[in-house]
């Protein structure tokens, strides 16, 4: 079939209206299959090794896909983090598929093997009210991973054990509360993290230390292999 054709070379977009477009990005971009998800989509990803894709529907829902088969696989299904803005990620070792973007504040874990949730990581928020999360990011290893808030935190969780190792606070969260994380990244060799907030500022953080070591103008979009420089822009 035209989805089991498809490889390494391949994106997913993921769009709010029942439907994930996949195209083939190389020799260039033609349409390849049209995949309807009941409720919407809100996200989608491919496993590190490009057998499964994931699509996260906007009621909390994750609908894998085989691509050598062209068939649907199995579903995940966890109304805790439900969102239309919500994100999905696998690990960079693919065993672990967590679902980020809940207005309530919680990311659900799976383990991609048994397709069980393997826990739920809810941030604290303020004075016991949960804040809405915003993005995140595996670190390189799959160990860790990070989690912006709506209230200017990046909170890091210890994947193995669903603990939470450190809170990076926006250094512009005041008695107001702060901007949104918008974005977070990992550099390559996992030291350092990057966080980007909405008032297009981008903080760089020490994670041996938990200090910040740089503050950036604009949002960052990511760390660039080598992680010796990060470009980042922002929209006027």
């Amino acid at each position: 079939s035209a989805v089991a054709a498809i490889a390494a070379a391949v994106v997913a977009l993921a769009i709010a209206t029942a439907a994930v477009v996949i195209a083939v990005t190389r020799p260039g971009p033609s349409l390849a299959a049209t995949l309807i998800v009941p409720g919407g989509a809100s996200s989608a990803a491919f496993s590190p090794d490009g057998a499964t894709l994931a699509i996260l529907d906007t009621h909390g829902s994750v609908h894998l896909r085989d691509i050598a088969t062209d068939r649907w696989t199995g579903t995940l299904t966890s109304r805790q983090c439900a969102g239309r803005d919500a994100q999905v990620l696998f690990s960079p070792d693919g065993t672990t598929l967590a679902v980020i973007g809940s207005r309530h504040g919680s990311t659900c874990l799976w383990d991609v093997a048994t397709r069980r949730q393997a826990a739920v990581v809810t941030e604290p928020g303020n004075h016991g009210y949960a804040t809405g999360v915003t993005g995140g990011a595996f670190s390189p290893d799959g160990k860790a991973l990070a989690i912006g808030d709506s209230n200017g935190r990046t909170y890091l969780w210890d994947v193995a054990t669903a603990r939470q190792i450190a809170i990076l606070t926006d250094p512009s969260n005041g008695p107001q509360g702060a901007p949104d994380v918008e974005a977070v990244a990992f550099s390559p060799d996992g030291t350092t993290l990057a966080a980007g907030d909405g008032n297009d500022e981008t903080y760089i953080w020490s994670l041996a230390t938990r200090r910040m070591v740089a503050a950036l103008h604009d949002t960052a979009s990511h760390l660039p292999p080598g992680g010796a420089y990060m470009h980042s822009g922002g929209l006027q």
